[in-house]
């Protein structure tokens, strides 16, 4: 079967390569085989095959070699026994996974209960990439809600970098569902046009404009601000974290900005900076789990527009997807497929 590998740590670039591995066994008790027909290369894709820091690794690649991703959308070709029928799995049946391993790859094994059924109405090109994503939103949105004092959470407003990326969209997208007000901050007047003229539900702010730092303080005056949420990290989270009331929290789950943040400002007011990883989801309850896959599925069928697609690509041009993903200014999710001519 087609698959990508790499046997080393280092640049996406040099280091992966199509293969032709030897074909996925049948599943065991409790999994599925499927069909893989999309998977969303994400930047923390990227990030595990480098080894970066920010990955959480760097992790040990046997000389067999690894396959990457977690995430995708395909067909169930084989069932495992002691799977439920009232789950709806059935062969042939189009599922949305995570996590399961060695997700770019032409078929794939998974558990039973890290599988979504698809709609009939949702595309699979948005079915593959709104598990991670909306996963990793909901921890998010979680950790923020901890971090707000408990008799404060009448009228709740967050800073929220990152704004326009996609973990920023849904995050955005939930937060208003549940009352809470967003000031947006992103990096480019473009991005920010185009946050208004889809999403026009309070201030966005582009950090590359001058004078910025004044209109974000202008749209928090007044507002009790207890939790920033934040993607991006360097020189903008001192001017977020002047913002934040004293013991306040920023909950850092990346760094866009690519840069270092000078954390002087945040000791002397008792600030915080919690990470949320997407690691960390794999310690929730059952019940906990099942209900983010739900909330995800539901966003796909009911917010089609916060999954937008950006290209999509077949084995043999990896590399033109790779350099798709850190293109400055991508709208949409970049996406391998493994069926049909593009593979």
């Amino acid at each position: 079967m087609l698959s990508i590998i790499h046997r080393k740590l280092g640049a996406p670039a040099n280091v992966l390569e199509r293969v032709d591995a030897p074909a996925t066994g049948e599943p065991g008790p409790g999994q599925l085989r499927i069909r893989v027909a999309y998977v969303t290369v994400h930047p923390g894709d990227l990030q595990i095959i480098e080894g970066a820091p920010a990955s959480g690794g760097p992790y040990a690649v046997s000389p067999e070699g690894r396959t990457p991703g977690f995430e995708g959308v395909g067909f169930i070709t084989s069932i495992g026994p002691g799977i439920d029928a009232a789950l709806g799995l059935h062969i042939g049946k189009a599922v949305a996974y995570f996590p399961v391993a060695s997700g770019w790859s032409e078929y794939v094994l998974a558990s039973s209960d890290a599988v979504v059924p698809v709609p009939d109405h949702v595309q699979l090109e948005i079915a593959a990439q709104a598990l991670i994503n909306t996963v990793t939103a909901e921890l998010i949105i979680r950790a923020g809600h901890a971090a707000w004092p408990a008799g404060q959470r009448d009228a709740v407003t967050v800073i929220q970098t990152g704004a326009a990326s996609a973990v920023g969209k849904i995050i955005t997208a939930l937060l208003t569902e549940r009352g809470v007000q967003v000031i947006r901050l992103v990096r480019s007047a473009a991005s920010a046009r185009r946050l208004r003229e889809n999403v026009d539900i309070g201030p966005v702010i582009a950090t590359e404009e001058v004078g910025w730092e004044k209109s974000l303080a202008q749209a928090a005056a007044g507002v009790q601000l207890h939790v920033a949420v934040d993607g991006v990290g360097g020189p903008v989270l001192p001017v977020i974290a002047d913002l934040l009331a004293p013991g306040g929290t920023i909950i850092n789950y990346g760094s866009l900005g690519g840069a270092t943040t000078d954390i002087r400002l945040l000791v002397p007011r008792g600030l915080t900076i919690q990470g949320v990883h997407i690691g960390q989801w794999m310690a929730q309850s059952g019940t906990q789990k099942t209900t983010d896959l739900d909330t995800a599925m539901r966003l796909a069928a009911n917010r089609p527009d916060l999954f937008p697609v950006a290209a999509v690509y077949g084995p043999n041009h990896i590399k033109q997807a790779i350099e798709h993903v850190r293109q400055d200014g991508r709208d949409g999710a970049v996406l391998l497929t493994f069926q049909g001519e593009n593979s």
